[in-house]
């Protein structure tokens, strides 16, 4: 588990990433680049963008 790994950095926080495992609804969460041009918009339209974590 990535959490177990206890890396220095992560790409996101771990806090996320508790809640993600604690959560019954969340499946995964996606990282995207907000400060490029278009990722936002590419993601939201489900286009494959960024870095997804999967939950178990």
């Amino acid at each position: 588990m990535l959490l177990d790994r206890d890396l220095d950095d992560l790409v996101v926080e771990r806090p996320c990433l508790e809640i993600l495992l604690q959560s019954e609804v969340l499946r995964s969460i996606q990282v995207v680049n907000g400060l490029e041009e278009g990722n936002l918009t590419r993601a939201l339209a489900g286009e494959p963008v960024g870095t997804i974590i999967h939950k178990n």
